[in-house]
């Protein structure tokens, strides 16, 4: 990925990486997915920034790949668009289906082809998910 680091925020909230992106197909799909989903479903950023409670310039730094969206503001925009994580990503290519519908062998086979960065993220993200649903 070629990326250009920034000085972390003023207020040392670095749970966004202030970087500049372009080459990482993951990162592009993101960008390009949720300026598509606002074309497709007609949503202004700044009606997605009401629906989602994202800032509007934040949006733009998404799309312009300034800036990219930790899992929570993923989450966050996905509720805007009024869909799931899951339906975000659906199209992400690479993400071919599993051979076995067991949940546990779908989430073996992909960490299994994870790096330990990837592996620390998929823990972070299921934290995340159980955090949330306790708190629903």
């Amino acid at each position: 990925m070629s990326t250009k680091e920034h000085a972390p925020a003023a207020n040392g909230d670095q749970k966004e990486a202030d970087v500049l992106y372009d080459s990482d197909p993951v990162l592009v799909y993101i960008r390009t997915r949720i300026e598509e989903l606002c074309a497709k479903k007609d949503i202004s950023k700044y009606r997605l920034e009401r629906r989602s409670g994202v800032s509007a310039s934040n949006i733009n730094r998404y799309i312009e790949g300034s800036r990219i969206p930790t899992v929570e503001t993923l989450a966050k925009l996905c509720t805007g668009f009024d869909m799931t994580l899951s339906e975000f990503f659906e199209n992400l290519p690479g993400c071919e289906h599993p051979a076995s519908d067991d949940p546990r062998e779908i989430l073996l086979e992909i960490w299994e082809k994870l790096d330990q960065s990837g592996q620390k993220s998929m823990i972070s993200f299921g934290r995340f998910l159980v955090d949330s649903e306790e708190n629903q």
